[in-house]
């Protein structure tokens, strides 16, 4: 069963429209709990929701009309930062959802709420990474529990999280805080019940790679995370370190799979994180639309990233 319509609603009037259709037909409730299953290696791929009785896989949904999808949440007594923290996350899910009909050329998004940048999402890149060819690391994106232990298990315990959305935390107070990529150190997955949460394979890294492509342009920078203790998991717990950084070439094959994965997100230029193994294999982790680049040109001045965005945009 493919190319199902799809309502993501919270709000009656989305559900009426559900009501509305004729079966073969989806609805996600998000004002109530669901569970989201997505798992990519090298040789499988699966993305599946999971509400109630009700369970459908992504690559079975055509058109998606979205409708106040007021986003449910477990524990309104937590406080607002964590509540905000499960909201964003829990959003990514849904956007990941909605960019398979986005940038499908056989569907589309009849109506998308309000508008969310789609092309900046983990889950969704890493789909279009594998197609183009990508190497991507082993990955898996639930709330469920078990599934989340499954996967650290198969992963001989050795698996990283990371966030879906952004990685800054705003307290109450006023400060905020950086949620950095970090080692899962224990097989208690309770809390991931709690929010949608991002485990990928533990990679083996020789280095890593910050990777400029500005339509036809690709200028990559090297980053020497493992030598150095604070850097090696995450390398932006050092990255006011100049010795990290280096100016270097990718094969040319390498290039065109990042050009049309800018392509076919449908943007104009990102920077993207790369890991490069000790066998010499790229892996791809993701791209970010509105990624940052000037400390990178103060390092490594031969860059000149904001003179080539300017000249591309200026004459785009």
């Amino acid at each position: 069963m493919s190319d199902v319509p799809l309502v993501i609603t919270g709000d009656l009037h989305g559900n009426s429209v559900f009501d509305a259709l004729e079966e073969p037909k989806y609805l996600l409730k998000t004002n109530e709990e669901f569970q989201c299953e997505f798992l990519i290696s090298a040789d499988m791929e699966l993305f599946r929701i999971i509400q109630n009785t009700q369970s459908f896989k992504i690559i079975n949904v055509g058109n998606i009309l979205v409708r106040r999808p007021i986003l449910w949440q477990l524990n309104e007594n937590q406080p607002e930062h964590i509540r905000e923290f499960v909201v964003n996350e829990t959003q990514e899910v849904l956007n990941a959802v909605i960019a398979h009909s986005h940038f499908s050329s056989t569907h589309e998004v009849f109506n998308a709420g309000k508008p969310y940048n789609l092309a900046r999402n983990k889950i969704f890149q890493l789909h279009l990474a594998k197609e183009i060819g990508l190497n991507v690391p082993s990955t898996c994106v639930t709330n469920n529990k078990k599934l989340a232990k499954d996967f650290y298990i198969s992963n001989k315990k050795n698996i990283i999280y990371k966030c879906l959305s952004r990685p800054v935390i705003h307290y109450e107070d006023g400060k905020k805080s950086m949620i950095h990529t970090s080692k899962v150190l224990d097989d208690n997955f309770e809390n991931v019940a709690s929010c949608p949460c991002l485990f990928q394979e533990n990679l083996t890294k020789a280095y890593e790679l910050r990777v400029a492509v500005i339509s036809d342009e690709v200028i990559a920078v090297r980053i020497d995370s493992q030598e150095y203790e604070e850097t090696k998991q995450d390398w932006r717990k050092g990255m006011d370190n100049p010795l990290l950084y280096s100016k270097c070439e990718l094969p040319d094959s390498l290039k065109m799979q990042l050009i049309s994965l800018n392509e076919q997100l449908r943007i104009n230029w990102s920077m993207m994180d790369l890991v490069v193994t000790p066998s010499g294999d790229y892996v791809f982790l993701e791209a970010n639309p509105d990624g940052a680049w000037l400390w990178l040109e103060e390092y490594v001045a031969e860059l000149n990233l904001t003179k080539k965005i300017a000249g591309r945009f200026s004459n785009h």
